[in-house]
């Protein structure tokens, strides 16, 4: 399947030859939505997270059914491989990916993945665990590693999700304190170092290994406690999250909050563009490819600004 991509779009703020202080996320403001096209459903699955590296995009269904595409120059996708990951099953509803920095082998052609569980119910012994997995360009995948938050209860009533930031070394974790919908809720980030492989088949994540961890309203009290929050990605230090599922009551809006400030460097709602559910984003060359669910199908879009030919 070749995606079709409308116009090109341009780096963003941070990225291009000229550096803004906007906090390394860039004004979400300023950016234009491109429709890249219909998404069609492995196995009927649900679209769920999202990562990119080089020119390949990995598209992550509910149970860990992932598909493969490769970025062309002009910045449309062509799809390939569809494949199950290790952790394949009714457990894992795959919500986030993360590419990391480490390679499993020096050959390796693709880092290795991070994926969120992102699951209440135990399934096979874990519970909101991030699997590390080694997949490959031929659609091979296999169980590297899977980390644990200790006393996850403490911190979240609701699913934890996890976010690589590479440039930092770090792994943050993201999700709300009571669910999606309590307006009691409350909106957690925690950082930890990112687990080496090194470490072990199992690494769990206690007290003692906590860098930060904090609420978003503590800095910010307009950030609504009923939250829905999907995915996820790190531009410069910036966490930018889409969220809501394309309805007026919880609508489509992304987040690009600054992590090392603790301030909202940004808020653009997009639900009169996209009236259905936004799911897992990642960037690419600039442009921030997002994938979302619309009825029995999907999308991918991407959000980037006019090209500057100046530059």
């Amino acid at each position: 399947m070749l995606v079709s991509l409308c116009l090109a779009v341009a780096l963003w703020p941070e990225y291009g030859d000229a550096k803004q202080n906007t906090g390394g996320g860039g004004d979400l403001s300023a950016l234009r939505l491109t429709d890249l096209g219909t998404l069609t459903r492995a196995e009927g699955e649900s679209f769920q997270g999202l990562a990119i590296s080089g020119n390949t995009l990995v598209s992550l269904s509910n149970k860990g059914i992932a598909t493969l595409y490769s970025i062309m120059q002009d910045g449309t996708a062509k799809r390939g491989i569809t494949f199950h990951l290790a952790s394949y099953g009714g457990h894992n509803h795959a919500n986030v990916a993360s590419f990391g920095r480490e390679r499993y082998s020096k050959g390796d052609a693709l880092p290795l993945l991070y994926i969120s569980q992102c699951k209440q119910s135990k399934g096979e012994g874990t519970s909101d665990a991030c699997y590390v997995e080694r997949i490959t360009p031929d659609g091979q995948a296999n169980a590297v590693q899977t980390i644990i938050l200790d006393n996850h209860d403490k911190y979240y009533g609701n699913a934890v999700q996890w976010v690589v930031d590479k440039r930092r070394k770090m792994l943050v974790g993201f999700g709300n304190t009571i669910n999606n919908y309590d307006k009691a809720n409350k909106f957690r980030i925690m950082t930890f170092r990112l687990p080496k492989i090194n470490q072990g088949r199992t690494v769990v994540l206690g007290e003692k290994d906590i860098v930060e961890n904090y609420l978003i309203q503590d800095y910010d009290a307009t950030f609504p406690s009923v939250q829905i929050g999907q995915g996820a990605t790190i531009v410069g230090h910036c966490l930018v999250m889409p969220t809501g599922v394309g309805t007026e009551q919880y609508p489509s809006v992304i987040y690009s909050w600054d992590l090392k400030r603790h301030r909202m460097v940004s808020v653009r709602n997009m639900q009169d563009k996209v009236p259905y559910e936004f799911e897992d984003c990642d960037l690419y060359d600039g442009r921030l490819y997002i994938q979302c669910n619309k009825g029995a199908s999907g999308k991918l879009l991407l959000l980037g600004a006019e090209k500057d030919t100046k530059r």
